[in-house]
C-alpha cells in the first residue's frame, strides 16, 4: 500500500502552475489530483490527511480560468 504523503503533492501542484496558461488542461490536471488524494484519505493511505488536503487547496491560488459544463 503506498502511502501518500503531503510532500508527494508538490509535483502535482508545479504541473498544474505549468499548464496555467491551456486552462482546460490546467483543469482537468487539478480534478485529477483532487480525485488522487480524495481516494487516498478515503482508502486510509494519506500520511497526514489534513495537511494532503489543505495541500490540494493550495491549487485554488493558481490563477486560470476554471469552467463547468
Amino acid at each position: 500500500m503506498n502511502i501518500l504523503h503531503p510532500d508527494d503533492i508538490t509535483p502535482d501542484i508545479l504541473t498544474i502552475y505549468a499548464l496555467r496558461f491551456d486552462p482546460k488542461a490546467a483543469h482537468l490536471a487539478e480534478i485529477k489530483l483532487y480525485l488522487y488524494v480524495l481516494r487516498a484519505i478515503a482508502d486510509g493511505r494519506a500520511d497526514d490527511p489534513r495537511k494532503c488536503a489543505e495541500r490540494v487547496i493550495e491549487t485554488q491560488k493558481i490563477d486560470f480560468p476554471r469552467r463547468c459544463a
